[in-house]
């Protein structure tokens, strides 16, 4: 059972990315945040190079990234134990990174991908999910030589 769903929600993930992780363009991602909610800032991910809507976020409002464009580079991290986008060139920041969670509290500076938790305002959900369809946004570029950006609103 467990690998049937391993095997659905792969199928899914590519199903849902494939055609941005086909695209000749590299990923300029733009991060658009609402105002903050208490200790929540959510936000809408999009790619300005044709892919529109990736997912929606959730920061941390004591710990945000400051607005500008910066660049992402998919590389190990030993916190997470995986390979994870990070977030380069931030002034007097380092290890900022795009991965799972689900609450303000899961992030101390990163940001959160995922869709809004309808049942509680401020948490994001499937997180896992959009994090993999970044991942291989990323991955696609560095494959092909070209860096990935984000610009934060």
């Amino acid at each position: 059972m467990k690998r049937s769903l391993l095997v659905f929600c792969s199928f899914f993930a590519l199903s849902i990315f494939a055609p941005a992780v086909a695209q000749a363009d590299p990923v300029d991602f733009n991060l658009v945040r609402n105002a903050p909610v208490g200790n929540a800032v959510d936000g809408i991910l999009t790619n300005l190079a044709g892919g529109g809507y990736i997912c929606d976020t959730l920061e941390n409002a004591n710990h945000l990234v400051p607005a500008g464009t910066y660049q992402i580079v998919l590389n190990y991290s030993p916190r997470f134990n995986g390979y994870l986008p990070e977030i380069i060139g931030i002034p007097n920041r380092a290890g900022i990174r795009i991965h799972e969670g689900n609450v303000p509290a899961h992030s101390a500076g990163s940001i959160l991908p995922g869709n809004p938790d309808p049942i509680a305002p401020g948490h994001i959900i499937n997180s896992r999910i959009r994090l993999g369809g970044i991942v291989n946004l990323v991955r696609a570029d560095q494959n092909r030589g070209i860096g990935s950006t984000i610009t934060i609103n």
